[in-house]
This record gives C-alpha cells, structure tokens and sequence, in this order.
C-alpha cells in the first residue's frame, strides 16, 4: 500500500485494501483487530527453524509463511532436520569445509543443475549458509546442524 514500508509493516502499521472484507473477519473473530497480523505471524516463528519471510514488490509486498508441520514428514538425524538422504549425506560429507555445487554433485552422483536445487532448498531451511567468491557461490554447514 502506498506510504506503507516494510519496517512500518512490521511493526503493525495497517492500511485497509478492502474494508468490506476486513470487516468480514472482524466479525467472524478471524482476525482481533487490524494491525496486529503480521507481528502475531512473526511471533507464532519465534525460536523456529523456519521464519515467514514478506518481499517488497513493485505496488504491495508477498508473505510466505513456512508450514511448521511439515517437520513431521522430514527425517530427524542427530539434530538434524533433512527433507533425504541427499540432504543428510550432504550434512555428513561436507560437515568441517566449504565446497561448491559441483563438489555436491559429484558427492551425490546427481547433475549440476539438481545440485543446485538441493542447496537452494538447504540454504533457505538454515541448513547451509552460502557466500559468493569470485563467480562461484560456496557452501558450508550451519554450526550446530552438521555435528
């Protein structure tokens, strides 16, 4: 919304797009009061794995809420939250260094380009943490998820 920022989102600052529905769900209790959403949404993350995360867009912004649930379904090795096998041999090959996709897909016996979905997904879960040198993006573990 216009004149809204980021940081003002944050902190609850509400701009009605469409009042009739805002007074929809204010009247079926689905939400308490206007402004509050997004620091409850934030709350509801905290001391999680996973975070929402709102990118500004051009006219409005996104919100991307991570399913917490979803933990159910992953498998849990020595801490470690993976979505497979991949993942976790990953965490235990390159546990103490720093090494790139390509190393992942030799690691793994799988492409490129599948390597680089994989670290993706892992750099976005907090499982990895990703820096750039040179043109090449190079991979280590998070502390405490590869021990």
């Amino acid at each position: 919304m216009p004149g809204v920022t980021h940081e003002l989102m944050l902190t609850g600052v509400s701009v009605t797009r469409n009042e009739k529905l805002a007074q929809i769900f204010y009247r079926l209790n689905i939400i308490e009061a206007f402004g509050t959403g997004i620091p409850r949404v934030f709350g509801a993350y905290e001391g999680s794995h996973v975070e929402p995360e709102i990118p500004v867009i051009d006219g409005g912004f996104l919100i991307r809420i991570p399913n917490m649930n979803c933990t159910i379904k992953r498998g849990i090795a020595g801490g470690k939250i993976t979505n497979g096998s991949n993942e976790q041999r990953l965490l235990d090959v390159f546990s103490d260094i720093s090494f790139k996709k390509e190393d992942a897909a030799d690691a793994l016996g799988i492409s490129a380009s599948g390597a680089y979905k994989l670290l993706q997904r892992m750099t976005e879960r907090g499982l990895l943490a990703a820096r750039k040198e040179g043109n090449k993006w190079v991979y280590s573990c998070v502390l405490g998820q590869c021990e």
